[in-house]
This record gives structure tokens, sequence and C-alpha cells, in this order.
């Protein structure tokens, strides 16, 4: 096996180490000049130097992986006084995106007015006539990048954070204004120009969808947007990788590639130099992603191979790749395109030719290839995908099976179809007449396969031990399988059976972690409420849905990811948007048992949807009134102090469903958004020692109509949540509110601040994890 395998394994292990340890940088320096230091002794000396080495560029990595990950520079644009309008001078980084009447860009900063800077920023402009490399002027405020932190799911902030972006800047004023045409990488430029004179051929040759498909097929989904309704069904059908540029597509056009231009009878030293042009523009013009440079550096060893007359080592290519692409990205490591691009390949090169192999005894040769072909990657793949997504399509073997042949088609049809339409456009309309058939055809298949019933499931994310042992009985599953039978070598069988007895007590290990007790997480909705209850008897109870937006892109993904297909209990407090527009999403994508709700008679289209959904799933119903209790099992009791008949008022806040939880010694009072009428017509109910609560959901997000003094002396918390949006309209939480809380001692999290709120308790303590606390957890006695 080659050194360089072991190299890139160490290499790798160093980026984790870095990710997962606290380890300083000047020691990592240290080390790695020492082991240089010894390493060069053992050459010079001739010692044995393996474990010398391997140690190196395990510290070689820790140490990139920690200067990539230092803090920004003091003149970097995001170290700049926020919200403060200034004039922007720089390069543009990216080709900007125009949505209607706006400009979506990256800026890499020279000047923050009359001030040297670095850095980069994502810029939201009036649209305005620039272009990559151009040097521009705009006009605005620097703020903190706004993002939703919820646990588990990725925000578009994580993204830029990826890429070194910590600030942005709203110009909404006026358009940039151009400074200088031209500049930044030629090559870069060039692709540019080639992506958009080639993408504009499908929609002058195809209808939609068919034109978009194409697209993304072809050039990946950086070059045509691709609806989100689409983008669903094909995820649904475990082939969302079709409508992204990938190693598969690259390799498919360097495989036609080869073929024609040896067919001319070129010298060889030519044929490898075009198909090496058509490797660096391809994998130019769809953005690099993992993917793509994975096979771009691949196929390029294997077109040198091919011109020194030296056979190819797959091996060494795939941690050669995956070498060059962590070396300039550590960071890369831990991005799930990387992380499928390179299991689907290992799985191709390791586990589809045995599975192959073995099915040649009952099918026929092409038939065992591409069932190895289609089932292979989903094997390798899975844990990866629940991990990342918590979905896994149950019917995307038999898609892949289906479509598998068509693919190569398609993607060649359409870059021949693309070529020809940039040069004379009848060429490419009438070679997109023949792929018009191909993917409509396909489209149809994918969309039918979809609407299956459990065509998806959605489970909760594998921890890393299951992980861990998935792969490693895997592995000792296909080598079994390659040699028929386990081998009378000791060593041999050994390592085996170690495999197998690691990846049994691994499962274990990882399925004992369940945590029992009671978690509360106050998710990050904007401005609105949405919490989710998970009690010790494994119920989960879900307390308002926030906007409807937040229901799809925060709610249903958050329960998705962890594993919820099932709520046992919804509570409405109240049915304004913020509170109700995302339960109809809910109701509609999970399983709901009952649901609690005021009944105040309330007019809008959202609440009659979510009433009709109840109906329709045939959701038990329960209208909440002061003085239910409910229990929930294992020491945790619901009780409900709001509303009361007749209705405080006509004022929908006031008729908000109030819970009490106790659990143990702990305890915690959601409020919705009741008023201090509403507040008074519980303290005219119960006496201040049944109100008395270790935490506090404060009241219709901290504006001054709620939490009066009376309430919040007889509730007497020692810590105070207030679900919020930034920046919003009615500049909820109120600095009168802030000010009682404070007044009182009471700690605040706020959700605008400090993202999803996590409470833990075991009934007697309890922690508090704010996702964007920069302090950890506060663990409570």
């Amino acid at each position: 096996m080659s050194p360089l395998i072991f190299i890139t394994i160490a290499y790798i292990l160093g980026i984790v180490i870095g990710r997962t340890m606290l380890f300083p940088i000047l020691l990592s320096s240290l080390f790695v000049f020492l082991l240089l230091g010894a390493t060069t002794y053992g050459v010079l000396f001739k010692k044995k130097i393996h474990f010398l080495i391997l140690g190196l560029f395990l510290l070689i990595g820790l140490l990139n992986f920690q200067i990539r990950n230092l803090p920004p520079s003091k003149s970097d644009v995001s170290n700049f006084p926020k919200n403060k309008y200034v004039s922007l001078i720089g390069q543009l980084r990216d080709e900007p995106r125009i949505i209607d009447d706006k400009m979506f860009f990256t800026l890499k900063v020279n000047k923050v007015g009359q001030r040297k800077a670095t850095g980069f920023i994502s810029v939201v402009s009036k649209a305005g006539r620039i272009e990559y490399g151009d040097k521009i002027e705009v006009k605005g405020k620097i703020e903190d990048l706004e993002s939703l932190v919820n646990p588990g799911l990725l925000s578009y902030a994580d993204f830029l954070n990826n890429q070194g972006i910590n600030c942005q800047l709203r110009s909404t004023r006026s358009p940039p204004e151009l400074l200088h045409r031209g500049g930044g990488n030629p090559l870069v430029r060039l692709s540019i120009l080639l992506k958009n004179k080639l993408i504009v051929v499908p929609q002058k040759t195809m209808p939609e969808p068919y034109a978009t498909l194409l697209a993304s097929i072809v050039f990946g989904s950086k070059a045509s947007r691709t609806p989100v309704e689409i983008k669903e069904t094909y995820k649904r059908a475990g082939v969302a990788h079709l409508l992204v540029a990938s190693g598969m597509h690259l390799g498919i056009l360097i495989g036609v590639c080869l073929i024609i231009v040896r067919s001319a009878r070129l010298p060889l030293w030519l044929a490898v130099l075009i198909t090496t042009i058509v490797n660096f523009l391809y994998a130019l013009m769809t953005g690099f992603g993992p993917s793509i440079l994975r096979a771009a550096i691949m196929a390029e060893i294997m077109l040198v191979g091919l011109l020194f007359e030296r056979e190819k080592e797959v091996y060494t290519s795939l941690s050669l790749a995956a070498f060059i692409i962590l070396l300039f990205n550590p960071k890369c490591l831990f991005d799930v395109g990387f992380q499928l691009s390179f299991a689907a390949t290992c799985s191709l090169v390791y586990v589809a030719p045995v599975i192959g192999e073995k099915l040649k005894a009952f099918v026929p040769t092409f038939v065992a290839t591409t069932l190895s072909v289609a089932v292979s990657p989903v094997f390798v793949s899975v844990p990866i995908t629940l991990f990342h997504f918590s979905q896994a399509s149950l019917i995307g073997i038999l898609t892949n099976i289906i479509l598998l042949p068509w693919v190569g088609f398609i993607v060649v049809l359409g870059f021949i179809s693309t070529v020809l339409g940039a040069i004379f456009l009848p060429l490419g309309e009438l070679v997109n007449g023949a792929n018009l058939i191909l993917l409509w055809a396909a489209d149809r298949i994918i969309t039918a396969l979809a609407s299956l019933p459990f065509a998806q499931v959605f489970l909760a994310p594998p921890k890393l031990p299951i992980i861990i042992g998935y792969y490693l009985g895997l592995a000792g599953l296909v080598e079994i399988l390659r040699r028929g039978r386990l081998p009378k070598t000791t060593k041999f069988r050994v390592a085996v059976v170690s495999l197998i007895v690691c990846s049994i007590l691994l499962w274990t290990a990882a399925l004992s972690l369940a945590t029992g007790g009671l978690t509360i997480t106050v998710l990050d909705v904007g401005q609105g409420d949405a919490i989710l209850l998970e009690n010790p008897s494994g119920e989960k109870i879900l307390i308002d849905g926030a906007e409807r937006k937040m229901g799809e892109r925060v709610i249903v993904p958050f329960l998705q990811k962890n594993g919820i297909r099932k709520l046992d209990l919804v509570i409405l407090t109240h049915p304004h948007e913020d509170h109700l527009g995302g339960l109809p999403p809910v109701l509609s994508k999970i399983k709901v048992e009952a649901v609690f709700d005021p009944g105040f008679n309330y007019d809008s289209q959202t609440y009659r949807r979510f009433l009709d959904l109840i109906k329709r799933n045939k959701i038990k119903y329960h209208l909440a009134r002061a003085g239910q209790t409910i229990d929930f099992g294992k020491r945790l009791k619901g009780s409900i102090l709001h509303p009361t008949l007749p209705f405080v008022d006509e004022n929908v806040n006031n008729a908000s469903v109030v819970l009490r939880l106790q659990y143990g010694e702990f305890s915690m009072l959601f409020t919705g958004d009741n008023e201090q009428e509403g507040e008074a017509k519980i303290l005219e109910t119960f006496p201040p020692s049944y109100l008395s609560t270790t935490i506090l959901k404060v009241g219709h997000h901290g504006s001054s109509t709620s939490t009066s003094s009376g309430f919040l002396s007889a509730v007497n918390p020692q810590i105070a949540v207030i679900s919020c949006g930034r920046h919003n309209k009615f500049r909820h939480p109120h600095p009168t509110t802030l000010k009682k809380l404070a007044a009182a001692g009471i700690k605040i999290y706020r959700t605008d601040n400090q993202g999803a709120i996590v409470i833990k308790t075991n009934g007697q303590t309890y922690s508090i994890a704010p996702q964007k606390s920069l302090s950890g957890s506060q663990s409570v006695q």
C-alpha cells in the first residue's frame, strides 16, 4: 500500500484533533519544528523514520486547521464599527447574483472610508451593472451576519463563515458605483464567460422545467437555480446528486473527450493537453466543489500516468486528491459534499467490485455491474446522509438502477448541445430534441417514485460510535465476501473478528448514551414562538409554531433532524400568525396525536387551515382551560393557568394558553403573548405560592404590555427567556421589561442575541445552553 495513503490518514487525523481539542497553536508549531528536525536527522543518517513522518503530518494537519481558524486581523472589515453608514471600496470576489431588483455578491475589501482594510463581506444592494473582478464603491451599514441558530441546523451564516466571511452590508439607497472594469483571475473570468454563454442554450432550445434541469445536471446548481419543489422531489427519490455537477459528470466528459481525441489519431501529448484543458475549464465553471475538485485531481493524475505510460493506482490517486484539497482548505473535511464524494468513490473501487463479482453467479455481467454500482454508494453513504440530513430514501437504489444508464447520455448530449448551440443555435436545438425525451421520461419516473408512500424516512442522526461501528462492520463483511470464507490464516481471522467485535461494542455504547430527564428547546425563529419539550417518558410536545416560513425552514427540519416523526401534543397558545403560521406545515408533515387550543373566535385563513388539518388528520382536539392538568408521568406534570371563560377581553393575546410545567423541583412557565390584563386574571385565580417558577418564558416577546410587577413578583423566577427576532419592527423586548427583570436580579436569555436556548434538567439541577453563547452552558443547582 502506498505511503501516501498513511500520510493522508495522519494528516486527516490531525485536522480532526484540531477541530475537537483545544491545543495551543504555539505548542503545535514547536512540535512541528521538533519533528521536522528529527525527520531530517533520520534521513541524513538513514534511520527508520516512518512514525516520525506520520507524526509530522499529523501535526501539520493540526497546525493548518488552527491557522485557518485564527480570529480575523484587526484590519479585517468585520472588526470595524457596526451599524454605522460607511463607504467600502473593494473588488468583486464572485459573480453577482440578481433576484428582482436586488444584487447579492461578495466583496474583497480594500478600504472602509479612508482607512485600509482587509477581508471579505457579503453585500446585498440595489441591482447594478457590475461583474466579477470589478473594482467598486458601495455604501451602507456593516452588520453582523444575521442568521437563526438552532441545534443541529446549519445556517447561511455558517456557510459564509466557512468561506471566511464574517459580516454583511446592506446597501439599499443606491447601486454600487463602478470604479474600474475588469480585474480578478483571468481564468475565472474566462470560465464565467463560457458558462454564461453555454447555459443560455438550454433556455433557448427547451421548455421549462427541462431547460433548468439540463443546465443543473451539466453545469451544477450554481449555474442554474433549480426550484425548491424539484429539489425536494429528487431528494425523496434518492437522486438529488443528479442536480449537482459531480465527479460522475466530469468522469463521463473526460472519458468521452479522450475517446474523441484518441480517435482523431492526435499525438498522445496533444490528446492529454486537450483533455486537461476540458478537465480544468469544466471544474472551474462548476465552482470547484469538493466532488468536482476530487474528480478533477484524480483525472489529471490518470492523464499524467497515461502520458508516461504508468498504471494508475486508484487509492493513491484518491489519497493525493484528498490531501491537496485539505491542504488548501482543511475545513472541507467536515463538508457533506466532500464526505459524500469520497465515500461514493471508495464504494465504487472497494465495495462495488466485490458485490458485482458475487452477483455474476446469479445474473448477467451487465446487470451485476449495474446493480453493484447502484447499491454500493448507498451502503457507504447512508451514515453520512443520516448524520447531516437525518433522512434517507428507501427507493434510492431502485431509482439509481433505472436511471444509471440514462445519466451518461443526458450529460454527454447536454454538453454537446450547449457547445454546438453556442456556435450555431439550430444545432443545439437539434441535439436537445433527443435530450428532451430522455429528461421528460427520467423526470416522470423520478416524480412517480418520489410520490410512493415511505419513499423517504427521517431518523435521528447516528452518534459517532454507531458510525464507526457501522463502517468497521461493513469492512469486515466486504473482506469476508471478497475471500468467500474466513481464510485459515490466524492474522486475518483475528482482524475480521476484531472488526466485528469492535462494531458490536461501539453500537452498544452508542445506543446506551440515551439521555434521560426533561429537555426544553426554545427555538430561534425570529419574531415568534416555537418551543419543543422532550419529556422523560419520551413524549414530544410542541408549543406554538412561529411564522409559516419558520415552520418550513426551521421547525420541520429541526424535528426531522432529531428523528421526531410524531408529536404527542401541540399547544397553540393563541392564533396570531407569529405563533400559528408554522403549525400547518408541521401538521402536514409530522404525525400529531393531540392539539390544545384556547378556542378564541379568530378569523384568519391560516387559523381556518389549521382547524381543517386537525379535522382531516383526525387529531384529538381539546380546548385549554384554567385548572386542567396534564400528567406526563415520571414526575412531570403540566398545569394550565389560563384562559378562563369568559375571555378577559377582545384582545386575542389575553386568550393565550399559559402552561406551568413541574418536574421534581424544577418548573417553567410558558405564557404565550398573555398581557397584563391576562396576568391579573391568573393572579385572581391562583395564589402566588402556586405560581412560583424556576424559569419564566417572558410574555409577548418582552413587550411593555406584559410582565407586570405584580405578576413578576408572584412568579419570582431565577431565569427569564425571551423569544424575539433581531431588529424586529416592534422593538421587542422593551427597555422597561428588561429593567424590571434586571432589577429583580433575574438572568436573561434572548434568542435574538443568543440563538436557541436549550434547557436540560433531571428534576433537581438544570443547565442552560444558549447556542450563540461564548461561555458555554450554565449549570445550576
